[in-house]
């Protein structure tokens, strides 16, 4: 039996309802014909992923509230864009203690990029595991960072490959475990600021995405896109997209960009 408790008119109501896995346990001992014992297996096996499903949504929720109230330091310097950034060592080091503590592990894999990609992207892969069983992946394709803001080459292609690596693992992890990310040190000066905008290389991402939104096979309805981005992620343009949603804008034009004629979507 499963039991859970809800509100209801002010009052603690518990409910208990029956459990798939006790109902499978009592057929096979009544030696319930194979067709019917299968049903049963197929309904258990259903309920225990839906039952994992919501322990992780649970446990990620709290954990995304707990990493986003203690903000990441962004003390790294990029000479090229003149600006700073928290690298992924101290990303980690804020963060990795408080999602295990919730129960999750996050790996991350190389993948196969889009035909069109091949030859000057990355995809990275990363798998986000809750000890209750369920786990969800997550990809990006990112750009080889080869060369600089001025098309001029300024490292290895072992260099560049292991620095896309990099990027990618940090402009993933970010906004799966919505980390904040503020500037310097203010001596512990706090007060009200405007939310963490995406990385310049964050923002050529996602314009050259809607590029080649702009060229598929269901041209991208510029008009359509922009009330869609106010509406999740409260962005007027890219430049001031929050870094928590770059994942899902990121996702939403990967998937406008493949869409296929007979699909309804934001298209002219």
């Amino acid at each position: 039996m499963t039991t859970s408790s809800e509100e209801r008119n002010g009052e603690l109501v518990t409910t208990t309802r029956p459990d798939p896995l006790a109902i499978l346990q009592r057929a096979i001992d009544r030696g319930v014909d194979a067709d019917k014992l299968g049903k049963l297996m197929d309904l258990a096996e259903r309920w225990h992923a839906m039952q994992a499903e919501q322990a992780f949504n649970a446990s990620l929720s709290a954990c995304q509230r707990e990493i986003h109230a203690h903000p990441v330091v962004k003390a790294e310097n990029n000479p090229q864009t003149r600006s700073k950034y928290a690298d992924l060592a101290a990303i980690n080091a804020a963060i990795v203690p408080i999602y295990t503590g919730h129960g999750f592990s996050l790996d991350f894999t190389e993948g196969e990029p889009p035909e069109h990609k091949k030859t000057d992207h990355i995809r990275v892969i990363g798998c986000l595991r809750h000890e209750g069983g369920f786990s969800r992946e997550y990809f990006l394709d990112v750009p080889l960072d080869g060369k600089g803001i001025k098309g001029n080459a300024n490292m290895t292609p072992t260099h560049a490959f292991g620095s896309t690596l990099s990027y990618g693992r940090r402009y993933m992890t970010c906004p799966i475990f919505n980390v904040a990310l503020r500037g310097e040190d203010n001596d512990g000066n706090t007060g009200a600021s405007p939310p963490i905008t995406i990385t310049p290389d964050q923002l050529y991402v996602v314009n050259t995405l809607l590029d080649e939104c702009d060229k598929a096979a269901v041209p991208i309805n510029r008009e359509k896109f922009t009330a869609w981005l106010r509406e999740a992620t409260g962005a007027a343009k890219t430049s001031e997209i929050p870094q928590r949603h770059f994942l899902k804008v990121y996702q939403f034009l990967a998937a406008a960009r493949n869409r296929k004629p007979a699909e309804k979507g934001v298209a002219k």
